[in-house]
């Protein structure tokens, strides 16, 4: 730990009034744990510990561990690397990736996660429409709470997790920053049915655009992620945007006059999943099962079917005639569910979820 960390500690505690008690307590280590940092004697810190003392004393990571200012900043702190090691983690100066997200509702929130568990949680800003929204998810990941003009002029992959029809209003708002900013950034937009042009002529820049359709399951680690870049996206840009969504789940690559077809199912699938879920717990229910094992039953069900279909490559009849035996029960709730145009039904959400997508281009 340098001199300087160790001295921005002890200044920011006396600042706030706080007694070395109080902040050992909100941090969870030792009295002595928090004197050891305040006097340098303490090489290393983990991120956790980091994260935590930050919040203790009212600043952020960035400003913790230095920035190129003497006062705490307001905004736009400096970004740091970390680099994960023996469960430490080390400075490695100002060249570092930063990633920026404008909207942090459901889908934001949730690759803003997944990204804090890939890269530093300090390299991350979060900008959001209710400013204290944003502000609570960086509490929570120890990332950076910031706004839209700070993320345009700093970050080097900016999220836009927007409705497609704000879109054109927050690049018009942007366009002068992003403008002119001396290094490249890469635009990353998740907003249905708009193409990579659509997002360059919105923009009014010849920047280079990342358009990904991701789910809600990136927020645990199990998602898919499509994604289609413009031409201009170089290889590191690639690389540098698969370490920061690593951790959500799987990422495919797909030519951008499939990711609609694609996103209907892989996307908008998940909530014909959940209501699929809700109904077969329902079902249990009325049969007299009480919710939460009807619940749990259906979940590890979905879960534990969907695993099978995927690592043994059966085609989904295969296991569904595997499991009906003749004039049995599984048989007869599958003629329940074809009488009731179960699959009919399936086929026509994708569809109807497809053909919106396209209005939307519109």
């Amino acid at each position: 730990m340098s001199e300087g960390m160790a001295q921005r500690i002890r200044e920011l505690r006396k600042a706030k009034k706080l007694t070395l008690e109080q902040v050992a307590r909100v941090v969870g280590v030792e009295k002595s744990t928090v004197r050891k940092w305040e006097t340098g004697m303490i090489a290393s810190m983990r991120w956790d510990k980091i994260a935590a003392l930050a919040r203790a004393l009212g600043t952020t990571p960035t400003y913790l561990m230095g920035s190129k200012t003497d006062a705490p900043p307001a905004q736009t702190p400096a970004a740091p690397v970390w680099e994960a090691q023996d469960e430490l983690y080390t400075w490695e100066g100002d060249d570092a990736m930063t990633i920026g997200f404008i909207g942090t509702g459901h889908m934001g929130g949730a690759l803003a996660r997944a990204a804090a568990k890939a890269v530093s949680p300090g390299s991350i800003y979060l900008a959001n429409r209710t400013a204290g929204k944003a502000q609570a998810l960086a509490e929570e990941l120890g990332a950076v709470a910031a706004d839209n003009d700070s993320i345009a002029v700093e970050c080097d992959y900016i999220f836009l997790g927007v409705k497609p029809q704000m879109m054109q209003g927050l690049l018009d708002s942007l366009r002068l920053l992003l403008a002119a900013r001396k290094t490249p950034c890469v635009l990353v937009t998740m907003a249905a049915g708009l193409s990579v042009n659509a997002i360059r002529e919105m923009s009014g820049l010849q920047l280079p655009v990342i358009r990904i359709m991701p789910n809600v399951a990136c927020a645990v680690g199990q998602g898919l992620t499509l994604y289609a870049c413009s031409s201009d996206v170089t290889v590191q840009q690639k690389q540098e945007f698969l370490r920061i969504l690593s951790a959500s789940g799987a990422l495919e690559e797909l030519d951008e006059h499939l990711i609609d077809a694609g996103s209907a199912v892989a996307g908008c699938g998940g909530a014909f999943a959940c209501l699929f879920l809700e109904a077969l717990a329902d079902g249990a229910v009325t049969c007299g099962l009480p919710r939460d094992k009807a619940m749990r039953y259906a979940q590890q069900m979905l879960l534990g079917t969907a695993a099978l279909a995927k690592e043994t490559g059966a085609h989904p009849g295969a296991i569904k005639d595997s499991i009906c035996s003749p004039g049995g029960t599984t048989i007869a709730g599958v003629r329940a569910l074809e009488a009731g145009g179960f699959r009919s039904a399936a086929m026509e959400a994708v569809i109807a979820a497809y053909d919106r997508t396209l209005e939307l281009k519109k």
